[in-house]
């Protein structure tokens, strides 16, 4: 049944959307409510209208405000108007594959359009039903794994010789190649899982001035020096554009300090260790790579340290919620500097639980770094199983990874201003 903290028991996946510069598009929000195990619901539309306006809400944290969000809508949703409670500026009404395209339907993309609503079509296969929808339609998804490329550029030309001006959007790439071959075919918008892989180059180093920034990470991971506050402000103090950011962000309207502070060890009290050392990584892997695929990267890397961090009480290690913080943070090394795993942890001495579970090997934390990896993809069988093999409540999952949203709004947010 619908509970009235639904946004509290929210089960939420927000996965993003490039164009073909790797740029950030928008995002399509996938939401699943906490009733996962049933589909008895009393008041479907209802519940439907609950999701959206929670999960939207929920989904837009640490989000730039012209981003669009893809949001898939079965019939009853489109011909009920659900829709228009969200802001026409960046919702793209995403038409799922099995919803039958009758008047009604029209009736309602029609009047979606005229208000200013981009239409998205999902899981095109080449079935035109109705050419009058393709007269409406923005944005066109088509799901290319496992598909011929001969097939794929089939969709893209049919498509086009339908309506010229639509984008076309190819989800579930997987890797650098077939970006490049969808891209060349004409393909517009990109989704998968290919900005998560590094791009492996024969003979391609690390830069010494990122040597150096994983030498600072380094240090950071080292165990016992939370009361070295002096070598910590050295550090810091020698870079003058991480001093300079500290400084910023201490001052930022998110932290909400009375008075300014203008003294580097000030702001170390200030934050505590523990918070400046997550804000330093942050930083530095930020500065490694600042395009939009490498800002995703670090974003969704931050998202997972908080996510796990939240799970202290529930995870039995002796690891400290410091080192969970990294865990999750460093867990696209490879993605961020386009490397492979094995390359990057040679520079680091981590903790060898940490090394083998970023490593992929079944430690004792591997479970709970795989939990936020079926989260962020909306494999909601995959974190029931893996709940139940834990012995975790139901619910934990949506409010932990609320608060991971919030906490990486809040470091992302100051440090843009």
């Amino acid at each position: 049944m619908v509970t009235n903290n639904i946004s509290q028991e929210l089960f939420i996946a927000r996965q993003p959307i490039f164009d073909g510069k790797l740029r950030i598009y928008g995002y399509e929000l996938l939401f699943r409510d906490a009733d996962m195990e049933s589909a008895n619901v009393i008041n479907g539309e209802v519940a439907t209208s609950k999701v959206i306006i929670d999960g939207f809400s929920l989904a837009q944290k640490g989000i730039p405000k012209k981003t669009y969000f893809f949001i898939n809508f079965p019939y009853k949703s489109l011909i009920s108007g659900i829709a228009e409670i969200l802001p026409k500026e960046t919702t793209v009404v995403e038409i799922l594959e099995d919803v039958i395209i009758d008047r009604d339907i029209l009736r309602a993309c029609i009047d979606l359009k005229k208000k200013g609503y981009l239409l998205a079509l999902d899981d095109f296969i080449g079935h035109v039903t109705n050419k009058k929808l393709f007269k409406l339609i923005d944005i066109v998804k088509i799901d290319i794994l496992n598909m011929e490329v001969a097939t794929i550029e089939k969709l893209i030309l049919l498509v086009k010789n339908l309506n010229p001006t639509i984008k076309i959007l190819v989800e579930k790439v997987e890797d650098r190649k077939i970006f490049n071959i969808t891209k060349k075919m004409g393909a517009d918008l990109f989704q998968g899982y290919f900005f998560q892989k590094p791009e492996l180059v024969k003979g391609k180093s690390i830069p010494p001035t990122t040597i150096t920034k994983l030498k600072l990470l380094a240090f950071f991971s080292k165990k016992n020096i939370s009361d070295n506050l002096d070598e910590l402000e050295n550090i810091i103090k020698t870079d003058l554009s991480l001093s300079y950011k500290l400084l910023k962000y201490i001052n930022s309207p998110a932290i909400g300090l009375a008075n300014k502070i203008k003294k580097i060890r000030q702001a170390i009290n200030l934050l505590g260790y523990n918070n400046v050392v997550k804000w330093c990584r942050i930083f530095l892997l930020s500065t490694i790579n600042p395009s939009d695929r490498g800002i995703e990267i670090i974003r969704q890397s931050t998202i997972r340290g908080y996510f796990l961090t939240g799970l202290i009480d529930f995870i039995k290690t002796d690891h400290t919620e410091d080192e969970l913080f990294m865990l999750g943070l460093f867990s696209l090394l490879d993605a961020l500097l386009d490397q492979s795993m094995e390359d990057i942890l040679a520079l680091l001495p981590l903790d060898d639980t940490i090394k083998d579970t970023l490593l992929g090997k079944k430690t004792p934390l591997y479970p709970y770094l795989k939990l936020i990896e079926k989260q962020e993809r909306g494999d909601w069988k995959g974190v029931l199983n893996l709940l139940k093999e834990l012995k975790m409540p139901l619910d934990l999952v949506s409010s932990v990874y609320a608060n991971a949203l919030g906490e990486t709004d809040k470091l992302f947010k100051a440090n843009s201003n």
